[in-house]
């Protein structure tokens, strides 16, 4: 996990179920996670939506 920021804004950049375990309680104004998420969106022309779980999981986990 890595992390950039301030004392007033920060950017965690890992496993966001990992990172939320590291959090405050009620410290968190925005939570932006980035996409694809896999769920069919067409985005600029392109369908976020791979053939199987596993495909999806290899183009996040090696890309």
């Amino acid at each position: 996990m890595e992390e950039l920021g301030n004392e007033k804004h920060r950017v965690i950049y890992g496993d966001a179920l990992e990172a939320l375990t590291t959090l405050p309680n009620n410290s968190i104004d925005l939570i932006f996670a980035d996409p694809p998420y896999n769920i069919g969106k067409n985005f600029n022309g392109h369908k976020d939506k791979w053939a199987t779980e596993d495909d999806y999981l290899k183009f996040k986990l090696y890309r």
